[in-house]
């Protein structure tokens, strides 16, 4: 599911001891509350749509937002050294695959000091009675390669992390969070981005100031985005109303895509019918589906 593997069930391991963390401690972080903000894309920077461009801009936008999520979820469900167990943040959007956000408030951390099964190591600095700094060295484990830094707190039925230069390698490419951070309590989970880049199945793809949030009533994205298909031009989305996922497919809500001169782009899914879209207020192109959108690799040639 979209976002689906976000867990929130662990315990602390320190050395060969096993130290629950129920207490507040210095050198904590508020996860997604404390990212930065990069420039925002403007003038220039951004792309103009048009009918000649509007295929590659849905084909750079859409599916590209789809593809950043699902690392985000294998990035955080993958987290070695976290002490993941089997309690989740379930799909959230109601009405699309039946199920409910799970929660568990007896939470703690798995952080410990060591090598990786696949490769690699972990070392933990900074522990403190409710998280501590870990650091990635080419640390593989499951079907992610990490290199970077990330603080984690737990605190009140809050799981907080903070990425700093982070780079994860995944089996379709690799995602770069200069600077990142995810808060979960709850069926409440957001994920923001000042910083980042990704390359996934051969697209080149620029982050700023992405944030996905996630509740019962659904999942809202706002940020920008680029990729070398539109000239490494910026495209400003944001969530008109909740989107409903079914994997990495929207199957529900409206997301408006801004560019240059006041030209914009908007993608209405309807669960029970189609995806609709307009170009500058005006009807675009109606889809049966989100996955009958311009494809990236047939509007935008991969070298």
């Amino acid at each position: 599911m979209f976002l689906d593997g976000i867990k929130k069930s662990a315990t602390l391991l320190v050395g060969a001891g096993l130290l629950s963390l129920m207490m507040v401690g210095c050198g904590s972080t508020n996860g997604a509350a404390d990212v930065g903000a990069a420039p925002v894309p403007g003038g220039n920077e951004l792309v103009v749509m048009d009918g000649n461009n509007a295929d590659q801009v849905l084909a750079s936008s859409v599916s590209t937002i789809g593809k950043v999520a699902k690392m985000i979820d294998d990035l955080v469900d993958d987290l070695p050294g976290v002490g993941v167990a089997s309690s989740q943040i379930a799909q959230a959007s109601p009405g699309i695959d039946g199920s409910v956000a799970v929660s568990n408030d007896d939470v703690a951390f798995s952080l410990v000091s060591r090598d990786c099964s696949k490769g690699g190591s972990i070392s933990v600095d900074s522990l403190s009675t409710d998280g501590g700094t870990v650091t990635f060295h080419s640390c593989h484990e499951k079907s992610v390669i990490l290199d970077g830094t990330v603080m984690i707190t737990y605190h009140d039925g809050e799981y907080a992390a903070r990425f700093t230069n982070v780079n994860a390698t995944f089996s379709t490419g690799n995602l770069v969070l200069s600077d990142a951070g995810l808060t979960a309590k709850g069926s409440t989970f957001d994920f923001a981005i000042a910083s980042a880049s990704a390359m996934v199945q051969g697209i080149d793809i620029g982050i700023r100031n992405m944030k996905i949030h996630k509740d019962t009533s659904g999942t809202t994205v706002d940020g920008s985005i680029a990729t070398g298909c539109i000239c490494c031009q910026w495209i400003n989305v944001t969530t008109v109303s909740p989107l409903g996922f079914q994997k990495t497919d929207l199957v529900s809500g409206t997301i408006r895509l801004s560019g240059a001169n006041g030209t914009y782009m908007e993608v209405m899914a309807n669960p029970n019918c189609c995806v609709t879209t307009t170009l500058n207020g005006k009807p675009y192109a109606t889809y049966d589906s989100i996955k009958n959108l311009p494809q990236y690799n047939a509007v935008c040639p991969l070298p």
